[in-house]
């Protein structure tokens, strides 16, 4: 039987052929590990611009519609017409800023996509904040017309279970 791989070579020769093969076997796992690291950091890129992002939208949302039920309380308990007008007010500005935040997350998401829980998750945010605005309107409406109890009734039995349902256990998005 021939040996094919027997080659009529020095010993030199056969020390820098063995050595080119080591240099090019470690030439293979540095483009790997360079492919690799670039990879992370396209990923780490990703969670910190995008999924970070959405993330505060998102709690920024929430944040939003819980500091304007507390300012339609402040409008049912008060009394004095300047501070409820003051509070109406404040009322409008963060109604704004929470039509806004809406409005940035959904065109975060059709920006950058997303996974289908992800996509579950956000819409899920801002679908109880549509629901929740115009029920916080309401009550701030009722108060701000001297309607306290009708105001504080709608908080607690509409705005409430609104709130109830947005409080769900968020899983892990990554």
């Amino acid at each position: 039987m021939k040996n094919y791989f027997h080659l009529n070579l020095s010993l030199s020769q056969r020390l820098k052929l063995g050595f080119a093969c080591v240099l090019l076997l470690l030439l293979c796992i540095a483009t790997m590990s360079t492919l690799a690291l670039r990879q992370a950091g396209q990923d780490m890129k990703r969670v910190v611009e995008v999924n970070s992002t959405r993330s505060e939208l998102a709690n920024a949302l929430l944040v939003n519609i819980g500091n304007m039920t507390t300012t339609v309380r402040s409008i049912a308990l008060l009394t004095d017409l300047r501070a409820v007008e003051t509070a109406v007010a404040a009322f409008q500005s963060l109604d704004t800023e929470c039509q806004s935040l809406q409005e940035t997350l959904s065109k975060h998401l059709a920006l950058w996509g997303a996974q289908p829980d992800e996509l579950s998750l956000f819409n899920n945010v801002v679908e109880s904040s549509q629901k929740a605005r115009p029920v916080i309107a309401q009550a701030a409406k009722l108060g701000q017309d001297g309607d306290n109890i009708a105001a504080v009734t709608a908080i607690t039995t509409r705005v409430v279970p609104l709130a109830a349902c947005r409080a769900f256990p968020l899983p892990e998005v990554g």
